[in-house]
Formats: structure tokens, C-alpha cells, sequence
């Protein structure tokens, strides 16, 4: 008897025999991105949602339409009153969308996904440390992706400030 909590995706790949490694050939994925979309730590990008579509032989709002659990949720959160706890960002944005959460705590890309508002609750910043004789390292070269525009252009709609993206902040020698 199939899980009626689990994710639309799970259920169809399962339908149909698939192993999340074969949806993944077929949709171009990773099986680790199935895994974490079938476990709802992820929400998948258009593209993305239209491939696993296609591969799944169904439309995207089948597998992502919030109708299916809307009565179920509207029950509970008559049973309980205000008393849900979401396991995820994922989670607090759909029991947003459904109405049964006045507000959760999410990322910026989740809310965009549920086509929800997003209130940023804190400004964080994030410095990666390279030691100085590391700095020409062909491996560290690669950090140069971060001040590139086509990296700009893919973190800006959601939300983060990459103005000083791959900029240096200090300079400190080892003693």
C-alpha cells in the first residue's frame, strides 16, 4: 500500500517502477537531487520540474499541485488548532500556501517557489578562507565562478547580495 504522505514524485517513479537512479538518468538529475526533492529538502527549478514531468509521463502541477493534501491539512489544523510544526522550508511554505500557517520560517528560493513573500529575518555573511600561497592554486582559480556574471544573475532573484561576492576581505600571513 503506497504512502499516502509521500511525495508525488516518489509515488509516481514508484508507480511506474522506477528507482530514483533511473528517474534521474531520465530527468538528467542526480539521483542525490531525486533523493532530496522526494524528502522535500529541495524544490526543484522550472527546468527541473518540467524534465521529471516528462520523464514521469505526467505534467508538472501533478506532481507539485498543493491540491492533493489541502483537505488533509485544513483536518489536522482543525484537530490541533495552530499547533504544526514543518519538518522543512518546503514544509512551512505549502502550509503557508494552504492557509493552515499565517507564516513559517524559509529560504528566499522556497518562498519564490510557493509564490509567497519573504521577509529576510537576518543579513548573513559568509568568507572563505584561502591561505595566502594557496592563492594561485589552479583548484582555487575556480572561486573566480563566484564573481562571474552568470553566477550573479542565478543567486540575485534569489535574494542574495553578491555585490562583494569574491571580493577580498583581508589579507593575513601565518605567523
Amino acid at each position: 500500500m503506497p504512502d499516502a504522505t509521500a511525495h508525488p514524485v516518489r509515488l509516481r517513479r514508484e508507480a511506474r517502477g522506477l528507482s530514483q537512479v533511473a528517474l534521474a538518468a531520465a530527468a538528467q538529475l542526480t539521483r542525490q537531487s531525486i533523493g532530496a526533492l522526494e524528502a522535500g529538502r529541495a524544490v526543484p527549478a522550472v527546468d527541473v520540474a518540467l524534465r521529471i514531468a516528462a520523464a514521469l509521463g505526467c505534467t508538472v502541477e501533478e506532481l507539485f499541485a498543493m491540491g492533493s493534501t489541502e483537505t488533509t491539512l485544513q483536518a489536522e489544523r482543525s484537530a490541533q488548532g495552530a499547533a504544526f510544526q514543518a519538518g522543512s522550508h518546503m514544509e512551512a511554505a505549502r502550509l503557508v500556501a494552504l492557509g493552515a500557517a499565517d507564516a513559517g520560517i524559509g529560504t528566499r528560493d522556497v518562498a519564490i517557489a510557493f509564490g509567497r513573500g519573504f521577509i529576510p529575518l537576518a543579513v548573513e555573511r559568509d568568507d572563505l578562507v584561502i591561505p595566502v600561497v594557496s592563492v594561485e592554486d589552479p583548484r582555487v582559480q575556480l572561486l573566480d565562478t563566484l564573481t562571474g556574471a552568470s553566477t550573479r544573475r542565478e543567486l540575485e532573484p534569489l535574494g542574495y547580495d553578491v555585490r562583494s561576492s569574491g571580493d577580498p576581505v583581508a589579507e593575513v600571513h601565518a605567523a
